[in-house]
């Protein structure tokens, strides 16, 4: 008579062991205790993650005394009890490493295993490893999707409190700006009595700063709705020559104080494409007026429009200051201005470029730029033709 038994004497906490995975078992043991002529296998479930196999032995009064020893750990009272003398056996590992236990064969006299029946063991304790790793890694799954799922709940809601409080602090903040800017520019037409040179300088400055600080104030909001998904496009047909000869006239007076010739192409096949009429001029009025911020004086500043193939491509080129490679990221992030390079004396809010790029990606199109210090910056977006 003999005994074939599994045993687990440490387990994972919380890992659960499918009622089919060990039906599955059940089945290979009742094989493998027929292959090894014993009696019928018997899976008992103690625990979750706790199986043990017998095949019963009533023979007792016998010393123990194992054959081989492959798992000096266990505990061997019942075996001594029931007068085992040979044992065969390989422990079994959870993925980590931690023992989960051990599948044996004990006879209750001397006897060796067929290497046959050693492989028999040894392939089925590779099943149960095999079931353990997918049975671990099922639980890990569901522990890091937990995990993601809290996460994304608990940054979302970070977010709009952040973006509820950035915006009702930006809403608080225009209306006395306004009020600010306001009075500096009516003081400054000398309405109310004649300022001296240094009284107007002042009031100048104010002014200025006013006006930037609300422009910052006016992209944070923007950029706040359109991270809040609240900005909708209205799309319409927009005829692309006519858009951006619009942009031209208003920028070719800002053009004229540096001497830079804005100079656009379109192509005969570009006609209308389906977009927010607004918000694509935002886009070539944006980029058209930072590429007369940092383009050398008396230069040309090229605006392409082309097809190419289901979409629209346009190009913004010019020399002047240009972008290290390692900053060019950081230009479409929103508040990084590029860090190692003189463009850092050139103000903004660093606003105008992220608004851009998403504003474009709201239309279903991309944007990137090819830029060289000293040499200039290319700047290419996409819109597809819907």
């Amino acid at each position: 008579m003999g005994l074939v038994r599994i045993v687990t004497s440490s387990y994972i906490d919380d890992v659960k062991i499918s009622e089919e995975t060990v039906a599955k078992w059940q089945r290979i043991v009742d094989l493998m205790a027929q292959t090894l002529h014993v009696p019928a296998g018997l899976i008992m479930k103690a625990k979750p993650n706790h199986l043990e196999v017998f095949v019963s032995s009533k023979t007792k009064g016998n010393p123990y005394k194992a054959g081989e020893r492959v798992d000096p750990g266990w505990d061997h009272d019942l075996d001594i009890e029931l007068g085992l003398k040979f044992y065969f056996g390989f422990p079994i590992k959870w993925p980590n490493g931690e023992r989960f236990g051990t599948i044996c064969v004990l006879y209750n006299n001397d006897n060796s295993l067929s290497n046959s029946s050693r492989e028999l063991m040894f392939e089925f304790k590779e099943i149960i490893e095999t079931d353990l790793l997918v049975t671990s890694q099922a639980y890990e799954n569901e522990l890091i999707k937990k995990a993601l799922i809290e996460a994304k709940i608990e940054s979302e809601n970070v977010s709009q409190a952040k973006s509820d409080f950035l915006a009702s602090m930006s809403h608080e903040l225009r209306t006395p700006l306004n009020s600010i800017i306001g009075f500096s520019d009516v003081l400054l037409t000398e309405q109310f009595g004649l300022l001296n040179e240094k009284q107007l300088k002042y009031l100048s400055n104010v002014s200025t700063s006013g006006n930037e600080l609300l422009e910052a104030i006016n992209g944070l909001l923007e950029l706040l709705k359109i991270e809040s998904g609240k900005l909708q496009l209205r799309i319409e047909d927009v005829d692309v020559s006519e858009t951006i000869q619009d942009v031209k006239v208003l920028l070719d007076p800002l053009a004229s104080e540096k001497g830079i010739i804005l100079e656009c192409n379109v192509g005969s096949d570009v006609g209308s494409i389906k977009a927010d009429r607004i918000k694509f001029k935002e886009i070539l009025y944006d980029l058209m007026n930072d590429a007369i911020k940092f383009a050398s004086d008396n230069g040309t500043i090229r605006c392409y429009a082309t097809v190419n193939e289901s979409e629209l491509h346009i190009t913004i080129q010019y020399t002047g200051v240009g972008i290290p490679e390692d900053e060019l990221d950081n230009i479409f992030q929103p508040f990084l201005k590029v860090r190692k390079f003189h463009v850092q004396k050139y103000r903004g809010t660093g606003l105008r470029l992220p608004i851009v790029k998403k504003i474009v990606e709201l239309h279903g199109g991309t944007i990137w730029v090819e830029s060289e210090p000293d040499k200039g910056s290319t700047f290419n977006f996409t819109i597809p033709y819907t």
